[in-house]
């Protein structure tokens, strides 16, 4: 009995071990804007678009990334100058404010023209 206990809870270990691993690894799905709803709240996403509009607050940024399929509020932790960028990739998760989705960004990263 002590033996089947100790094969479980080593197994157990791997495996959360292993999902810990797959987490850091794995990418969030690429989304369009206009794919973003209510049910995508809480959801990792990436989104390939441009930078149109840039307000600088204490601490973050509030900008405007837009798509081919539409606009959305994206909020970052940033102190670059990051106004009219075209082709960034954000990698974060989709957030409500005052019944409004927006972009938390985790990673904004500047694509090749």
């Amino acid at each position: 009995m002590k033996k089947i206990i100790k094969i479980s809870l080593i197994i157990a270990f791997l495996g959360i071990w292993l999902l810990l691993l797959l987490s850091n690894i794995l990418e969030p799905n690429m989304i369009k804007i206009e794919n973003i709803t209510n049910k995508s709240i809480g959801i990792d996403v990436r989104v390939v678009g441009n930078i149109t509009r840039v307000t600088n607050l204490d601490g973050f940024q509030i900008m405007t990334l837009k798509d081919q399929t539409g606009e959305i509020t994206m909020i970052a932790n940033s102190k670059e100058e990051l106004e009219n960028i075209d082709n960034v990739l954000v990698i974060g998760i989709i957030q409500e404010y005052n019944s409004t989705l927006q972009i938390s960004a985790d990673k904004i990263i500047q694509l090749d023209q």
